[in-house]
């Protein structure tokens, strides 16, 4: 729950649900100022408290807003068609917008960018800040970028968090700093220490205070430096939650206000809105009721319609040319085919009622074809069929291991494959199924029955039986 303290300090203004409430700071009833089917997040009051920014996709998409502060005159202020809106804060002169925003939630490799908005609409200026890196391909982590801008007191810096997300197979975690860039000369430094995450920087009007968030011993609190001395110390050491390890979209911790007297902040958290006093970091609990009224929209359907004639395979796999190059055999839809070059006609090699028929291998003199099987609930096999399709497919083996890349011996004799126990690749964790996965031999002229543990050195093995050998380190 995102919130901001009026200039004169008599009320609130937070977020509920996608709709934005004023409340007497001392406590009440909230009254409703801005609803409807729209989200509207992250209010911001302007200096003289006159109007209020959000982020709202009212439009269609997440934009800001500009309204006055009783929630009327609504004004559309940016324009994008993609993207994310985070964070806005009013410059100390109320004449422009701070927010930082992402290009679109479609690129891994775009970063979140501070840009200033005229009041005026005028065109929007990108602010210079140091490119944090790529995105994750974790789904659940924030974009790489500069979060939450906070101008400082004289309005010639802006206070924002320089954030990267944990990356995959990483156990760092995700890093966080405070930093601030020059307005004037666009020079960068940073202010807090990399030693643990700090993010969501608030600076008090006076320019005194700077209160940020900070991990502690695995809980999210609120510091409190005094830019005056240098001075820093937590003021409230668990808060609950923060988005270092999800998709930020409204920040790496909701918006909070220090009150106009600068001797306590009001934050929401566990909640409930609360109070804190600097001085003695007491915490007080602001009482609020909010009467919720939501506007369930119709429920949008769409109609399919869904062609009923022949399905065009998008794609073929494991595509093998056949020893004299007239052609070909691949697995499509789960199914084994073959099509000969020259008409481009595929035809079905099987006829069995279960699919899943993969990888075909042709035999030297090309009159066969093995390919394996594999399913979840029936396991896996070894099978060979005629490579015109005149006599049905013969299982070669029995134990419904699973199969992969099977392979003829030069004399046609064998056929060798790669095999693992059905019940590690259903657990289909990648290390051990590399560390159970064998090479195999088996006859090719008859039904395996049973099989043994050989030695690599073992070259001689009883008919029907199959011959184990370890995968050398190079293919592994």
């Amino acid at each position: 729950m995102s919130l901001d303290v009026s200039p004169n300090g008599e009320y609130l203004v937070f977020e509920l649900l996608g709709d934005l409430y004023q409340l007497p700071i001392a406590g009440g009833v909230a009254k409703p100022i801005i609803g409807g089917s729209g989200f509207a997040s992250q209010p911001r009051f302007s200096p003289d408290g006159k109007q209020l920014v959000f982020v709202s996709d009212r439009s269609g998409e997440d934009n800001l807003w500009l309204a006055n502060a009783d929630g009327s005159d609504l004004k559309q202020l940016s324009k994008r068609s993609d993207g994310e809106f985070i964070s806005p804060a009013w410059s100390r002169n109320g004449q422009t917008i701070y927010v930082s925003q992402l290009a679109s939630r479609r690129s891994m490799s775009a970063n979140v960018e501070l840009w200033a908005y005229p009041v005026d609409s005028g065109e929007p200026e990108k602010i210079s800040t140091p490119n944090m890196g790529r995105g994750s391909m974790l789904v659940s982590t924030f974009a790489a970028g500069a979060y939450g801008p906070q101008p400082s007191a004289n309005n010639t810096e802006l206070f924002f968090t320089a954030a990267s997300p944990r990356q995959h197979g990483d156990n760092a975690g995700p890093q966080a700093e405070i930093m601030k860039v020059n307005l004037l000369n666009s020079h960068t430094e940073a202010v807090s220490a990399l030693s643990t995450p700090a993010f969501k920087p608030r600076v008090s009007s006076d320019g005194k205070w700077l209160a940020f968030g900070a991990l502690h011993a695995n809980n999210t609190g609120l510091r409190l430096r005094n830019l005056e001395t240098g001075d820093e110390r937590w003021l409230v050491q668990d808060i609950g939650f923060n988005a270092l390890e999800s998709w930020a979209s409204r920040d790496l911790l909701p918006g909070f206000a220090f009150t106009p007297s600068n001797d306590s902040l009001v934050i929401a958290y566990g909640g409930k809105i609360r109070r804190v006093n600097l001085g003695d970091g007491q915490v007080a609990n602001i009482p609020f009721n909010a009467n919720v009224q939501m506007a369930v929209e119709p429920r949008v359907t769409t109609t399919a319609i869904i062609d009923q004639g022949p399905v065009t395979a998008r794609l073929a796999k494991g595509a093998v040319i056949s020893p004299d190059g007239t052609q070909y055999t691949f697995s499509a839809f789960g199914r084994l085919y073959r099509m000969e070059i020259a008409d481009q006609t595929p035809h079905k090699l099987t006829t069995q009622a279960d699919f899943g028929e993969f990888h075909p291998a042709w035999s030297p003199d090309g009159t066969w074809l093995a390919y394996v099987t594999w399913s979840a609930a029936q396991g896996g096999a070894i099978w060979k069929v005629p490579a015109d399709g005149s006599r049905p497919a013969e299982k070669l083996t029995a134990d419904n291991a699973y199969y992969r890349n099977p392979a003829w011996s030069p004399d046609g004799q064998m056929i060798l494959a790669v095999r693992a126990p059905k019940i590690v690749r259903l657990e289909n964790g990648r290390g051990p199924l590399a560390k159970a996965e064998q090479i195999v031999k088996l006859p090719s002229n008859g039904m395996l029955l049973f099989h043994r543990q050989a030695a690599l050195s073992d070259r001689t093995s009883p008919k029907n039986q199959i011959a184990f050998m370890p995968i050398p380190t190079a293919l592994a």
